[in-house]
Protein backbone atom coordinates (compact mmCIF):
# COMPACT_ATOMS: atom_id res chain seq x y z
CA UNK A 1 0.00 0.00 0.00
CA UNK A 2 2.80 2.52 1.17
CA UNK A 3 4.43 1.93 -2.13
CA UNK A 4 1.37 2.45 -4.34
CA UNK A 5 0.72 5.90 -2.41
CA UNK A 6 4.49 6.96 -3.34
CA UNK A 7 3.70 5.91 -6.57
CA UNK A 8 1.36 8.39 -7.24
CA UNK A 9 3.30 11.21 -5.18
CA UNK A 10 5.99 10.58 -7.95
CA UNK A 11 3.46 10.41 -10.98
CA UNK A 12 1.85 13.49 -9.65
CA UNK A 13 5.46 15.07 -8.97
CA UNK A 14 6.40 13.95 -12.51
CA UNK A 15 3.67 15.84 -13.93
CA UNK A 16 4.29 18.75 -12.17
CA UNK A 17 7.63 19.19 -13.47
CA UNK A 18 7.00 18.26 -16.93
CA UNK A 19 3.82 21.08 -16.67
CA UNK A 20 6.24 23.89 -15.48
CA UNK A 21 9.07 23.28 -17.32
CA UNK A 22 6.83 24.36 -20.59
CA UNK A 23 7.76 27.85 -20.72
CA UNK A 24 11.37 25.90 -21.58
CA UNK A 25 10.53 25.26 -24.90
CA UNK A 26 10.43 29.11 -26.04
CA UNK A 27 13.66 29.53 -24.50
CA UNK A 28 15.76 26.75 -25.80
CA UNK A 29 13.72 26.67 -28.98
CA UNK A 30 14.46 23.04 -29.62
CA UNK A 31 15.94 21.95 -33.04
CA UNK A 32 16.69 18.45 -34.58
CA UNK A 33 18.31 17.80 -37.83
CA UNK A 34 18.20 14.36 -39.56
CA UNK A 35 20.52 12.44 -41.90
CA UNK A 36 18.87 12.75 -44.93
CA UNK A 37 16.66 15.32 -43.91
CA UNK A 38 13.99 12.74 -43.18
CA UNK A 39 12.14 13.11 -39.93
CA UNK A 40 12.62 10.71 -37.17
CA UNK A 41 9.81 10.19 -34.78
CA UNK A 42 10.70 7.72 -32.07
CA UNK A 43 7.33 5.56 -31.44
CA UNK A 44 6.77 2.47 -29.39
CA UNK A 45 9.43 0.59 -27.00
CA UNK A 46 13.43 2.16 -27.88
CA UNK A 47 16.20 2.74 -26.27
CA UNK A 48 17.75 6.69 -26.74
CA UNK A 49 21.44 7.18 -26.16
CA UNK A 50 22.93 10.05 -26.54
CA UNK A 51 26.46 11.86 -25.84
CA UNK A 52 26.93 13.04 -22.28
CA UNK A 53 28.39 17.09 -21.92
CA UNK A 54 26.71 18.15 -19.13
CA UNK A 55 24.87 17.39 -16.03
CA UNK A 56 21.77 19.41 -17.53
CA UNK A 57 21.81 16.39 -20.52
CA UNK A 58 18.22 14.80 -19.01
CA UNK A 59 16.03 18.25 -18.86
CA UNK A 60 17.52 18.45 -22.75
CA UNK A 61 16.50 15.45 -24.15
CA UNK A 62 12.96 16.02 -22.63
CA UNK A 63 13.18 19.34 -24.74
CA UNK A 64 14.07 17.61 -27.69
CA UNK A 65 11.84 14.57 -27.73
CA UNK A 66 9.12 16.34 -26.01
CA UNK A 67 5.77 13.94 -27.34
CA UNK A 68 7.54 11.24 -25.21
CA UNK A 69 7.45 10.41 -21.30
CA UNK A 70 11.32 9.20 -20.37
CA UNK A 71 12.96 6.86 -18.04
CA UNK A 72 16.36 7.96 -17.23
CA UNK A 73 19.20 5.40 -16.76
CA UNK A 74 20.94 7.18 -13.73
CA UNK A 75 23.78 6.02 -11.55
CA UNK A 76 22.61 4.71 -8.19
CA UNK A 77 24.80 7.19 -5.64
CA UNK A 78 23.10 9.95 -6.62
CA UNK A 79 19.89 8.87 -4.82
CA UNK A 80 21.92 9.27 -1.65
CA UNK A 81 20.08 12.02 -0.42
CA UNK A 82 16.44 12.05 0.12
CA UNK A 83 15.44 15.60 -1.89
CA UNK A 84 17.54 14.31 -4.55
CA UNK A 85 16.08 10.99 -4.48
CA UNK A 86 12.91 12.17 -4.26
CA UNK A 87 13.45 14.03 -7.99
CA UNK A 88 15.33 11.37 -9.60
CA UNK A 89 11.73 9.21 -8.75
CA UNK A 90 9.66 11.88 -9.97
CA UNK A 91 11.84 11.71 -12.98
CA UNK A 92 11.25 8.41 -13.26
CA UNK A 93 14.73 7.16 -13.44
CA UNK A 94 16.45 3.92 -12.69
CA UNK A 95 19.53 3.78 -10.45
CA UNK A 96 22.52 1.54 -11.60
CA UNK A 97 25.34 0.33 -10.31
CA UNK A 98 28.43 2.09 -12.13
CA UNK A 99 30.51 -1.18 -11.19
CA UNK A 100 28.37 -3.70 -11.29
CA UNK A 101 25.24 -3.87 -13.47
CA UNK A 102 23.82 -6.86 -12.51
CA UNK A 103 21.06 -8.65 -14.77
CA UNK A 104 17.88 -7.85 -12.39
CA UNK A 105 18.79 -4.12 -13.66
CA UNK A 106 18.78 -4.99 -17.08
CA UNK A 107 15.50 -7.02 -16.75
CA UNK A 108 13.86 -3.40 -15.37
CA UNK A 109 15.60 -1.61 -18.12
CA UNK A 110 14.00 -4.03 -20.14
CA UNK A 111 10.67 -4.43 -19.02
CA UNK A 112 10.04 -0.92 -19.60
CA UNK A 113 10.85 -1.43 -22.83
CA UNK A 114 8.85 -3.74 -23.80
CA UNK A 115 5.65 -1.77 -22.40
CA UNK A 116 6.51 0.55 -25.42
CA UNK A 117 7.99 3.04 -22.86
CA UNK A 118 11.15 5.40 -23.86
CA UNK A 119 14.41 4.77 -21.94
CA UNK A 120 16.98 7.01 -22.13
CA UNK A 121 20.78 6.73 -21.26
CA UNK A 122 24.58 7.67 -21.86
CA UNK A 123 26.54 4.60 -23.08
CA UNK A 124 30.10 6.92 -22.20
CA UNK A 125 28.92 6.13 -18.64
CA UNK A 126 30.18 9.88 -17.72
CA UNK A 127 29.92 13.44 -18.47
CA UNK A 128 32.65 14.19 -20.76
CA UNK A 129 34.09 17.33 -19.13
CA UNK A 130 37.15 18.60 -21.79
CA UNK A 131 35.61 21.77 -21.79
CA UNK A 132 35.96 22.06 -25.82
CA UNK A 133 33.51 23.59 -28.33
CA UNK A 134 32.97 19.96 -29.69
CA UNK A 135 33.92 17.52 -26.95
CA UNK A 136 34.85 13.95 -28.54
CA UNK A 137 32.72 11.22 -28.19
CA UNK A 138 34.39 8.66 -25.78
CA UNK A 139 34.42 5.06 -26.14
CA UNK A 140 30.34 3.68 -25.94
CA UNK A 141 30.22 0.82 -23.48
CA UNK A 142 28.41 -2.16 -24.62
CA UNK A 143 25.69 -3.33 -21.85
CA UNK A 144 23.01 -0.41 -24.08
CA UNK A 145 23.03 -3.58 -26.57
CA UNK A 146 22.21 -6.61 -23.89
CA UNK A 147 19.38 -4.46 -22.57
CA UNK A 148 17.90 -3.94 -26.33
CA UNK A 149 18.04 -7.67 -26.99
CA UNK A 150 16.75 -8.81 -24.20
CA UNK A 151 13.82 -6.67 -24.48
CA UNK A 152 13.61 -6.90 -28.82
CA UNK A 153 13.27 -3.11 -29.54
CA UNK A 154 15.72 -0.58 -31.22
CA UNK A 155 18.13 1.47 -30.16
CA UNK A 156 17.71 5.47 -30.85
CA UNK A 157 21.12 7.05 -31.28
CA UNK A 158 21.34 10.73 -30.54
CA UNK A 159 24.05 13.94 -30.66
CA UNK A 160 23.46 16.82 -28.95
CA UNK A 161 25.06 20.05 -29.93
CA UNK A 162 27.22 22.17 -26.77
CA UNK A 163 25.58 25.40 -26.19
CA UNK A 164 27.88 28.49 -26.47
CA UNK A 165 25.91 30.32 -24.02
CA UNK A 166 22.93 30.24 -21.80
CA UNK A 167 21.09 32.19 -25.35
CA UNK A 168 22.17 29.54 -27.32
CA UNK A 169 19.03 27.28 -29.46
CA UNK A 170 19.29 23.68 -28.10
CA UNK A 171 20.51 21.52 -31.01
CA UNK A 172 20.37 17.50 -31.50
CA UNK A 173 21.14 15.31 -34.51
CA UNK A 174 18.74 11.89 -34.08
CA UNK A 175 19.48 8.95 -36.44
CA UNK A 176 17.19 6.34 -37.53
CA UNK A 177 16.43 3.31 -35.02
CA UNK A 178 19.05 0.45 -34.90
CA UNK A 179 17.62 -3.18 -34.82
CA UNK A 180 20.57 -4.75 -33.35
CA UNK A 181 18.99 -8.13 -32.86
CA UNK A 182 19.14 -7.61 -37.22
CA UNK A 183 23.20 -7.90 -37.06
CA UNK A 184 23.47 -11.41 -35.35
CA UNK A 185 20.04 -12.44 -33.99
CA UNK A 186 19.60 -12.84 -30.63
CA UNK A 187 22.16 -14.15 -28.72
CA UNK A 188 25.59 -12.21 -30.40
CA UNK A 189 28.95 -13.48 -29.37
CA UNK A 190 30.67 -10.84 -27.18
CA UNK A 191 33.21 -9.98 -30.18
CA UNK A 192 30.21 -9.01 -32.21
CA UNK A 193 28.53 -7.30 -29.00
CA UNK A 194 31.63 -5.55 -29.51
CA UNK A 195 30.87 -4.87 -33.39
CA UNK A 196 27.50 -3.51 -33.02
CA UNK A 197 28.94 -1.02 -29.98
CA UNK A 198 31.36 -0.13 -32.53
CA UNK A 199 28.70 0.43 -35.35
CA UNK A 200 26.62 2.77 -33.05
CA UNK A 201 29.55 4.58 -32.31
CA UNK A 202 30.28 5.61 -35.54
CA UNK A 203 26.67 6.48 -36.10
CA UNK A 204 26.92 8.74 -33.44
CA UNK A 205 30.06 9.99 -34.57
CA UNK A 206 28.55 10.20 -37.96
CA UNK A 207 25.41 12.15 -36.38
CA UNK A 208 27.96 14.81 -34.87
CA UNK A 209 29.38 15.77 -38.01
CA UNK A 210 26.04 16.69 -39.42
CA UNK A 211 25.25 18.87 -36.44
CA UNK A 212 28.55 20.71 -37.37
CA UNK A 213 27.56 20.91 -40.78
CA UNK A 214 24.40 22.79 -39.41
Amino acid sequence: MKEKILNVIYKIGFWFVKISAAPGLLWFRPKCYYPGGKKVRIKGGALLIANHITMLDPYYMQYLVWYRNHHFVCLKEFYDKPARAFLFRCFQCIPVDRDNTGTATMREIAAHLKKDELVCMFPEGTVNRDGTERPEIHQFKSGMVLMALMAGKPIVPMVMKKRKNIFSRLEAAIGEPVDVASFYGKRPTVTQIEEITEYLQQKALGLQQLLEEK
